[in-house]
């Protein structure tokens, strides 16, 4: 697919006799201006919420690449992507917390193949400002109250339920209460509906938050796709490129997330 993209957005140029130059003689800061001049039109990301920071960032970078295009974000979570794609939804590209959900799309040939994993992402243990509660690890969520969890159809919620049930700590379900994502668990943390979470490393911040031990933690992959469906298949793939490029992988980076 990437290599179909590149094929597209190629300059050619020709011309007559001895004046006649190749697009390999070009400087490569005028056939890069060529590409940016013409890729155009609109698109639609569908991405995890978890990216909503780094995609945000990503985009407006890839727009002004290439001015003539657009990025419209759609941001939640990544079971909801794959039913939205699914049931019809429209979406040039889809960048989802997990490989299932994907690899579901892929089986119903919604997206095309081969879909590329573009970043690496941990869980976290998200407390109050400071930690007045002395959280110290998974266990101690057993016994602190209310605690935020993601909604089981949510990749942050299946992999907290696998966390837990590796470090074997059970917590009551009268004392969850879970979020349609990442962000809206983060959420009942911070206003003070839950005494503390979990979520992606990538969520949490330094003065609120709790690292797992590696041996409970999860270490999940973010896959991205152009969708069949898309009519702007060359702009989205020049996006998902833009993604996996070094520019896209460092504006990741420095969102926290880990390299494929």
């Amino acid at each position: 697919m990437l290599a179909f993209s590149t094929g597209l957005l190629g300059t050619a140029l020709f011309g007559t006799g001895c004046s006649s130059t190749s697009a390999d003689n070009q400087p490569a800061n005028t056939q890069s201006t060529k590409a940016s001049q013409e890729l155009s039109g609109s698109i639609l990301v569908s991405a995890a919420a978890s990216l909503n920071s780094s995609f945000t960032q990503i985009s407006k970078a890839f727009m002004e690449l290439h001015p003539k295009a657009k990025v419209t974000l759609n941001f939640v979570s990544s079971g909801q992507i794959a039913a939205q794609i699914e049931q019809g939804a429209p979406a040039d590209i889809a960048a989802i917390a997990d490989t299932a959900p994907m690899q579901a799309l892929e089986k119903a040939q919604l997206v095309l193949a081969p879909s590329k994993v573009f970043a690496r992402n941990s869980l976290a243990i998200v407390t109050k400002a400071n930690n007045p509660l002395n959280i110290r690890s998974l266990a101690d969520l057993a016994t602190v109250g209310t605690v935020s969890l993601c909604v089981q159809t949510a990749p942050c919620g299946k992999f907290a339920e696998q966390s837990l049930t590796t470090a074997g700590v059970s917590i009551a379900e009268s004392n969850i209460t879970r979020g349609a994502d990442a962000q809206a668990t983060l959420r009942a943390v911070t206003e003070g509906d839950a005494e503390a979470g979990i979520v992606y490393a990538t969520d949490a911040s330094p003065d609120a938050s709790v690292a797992i031990e590696q041996r409970y933690n999860i270490n999940n992959e973010y896959p991205i796709a152009v969708t069949r469906s898309s009519s702007q298949r060359v702009l989205a793939a020049a996006f998902m490129e833009f993604v996996l490029s070094a520019a896209g992988q460092s504006i990741l980076s420095r969102a926290g997330f880990l390299a494929p």
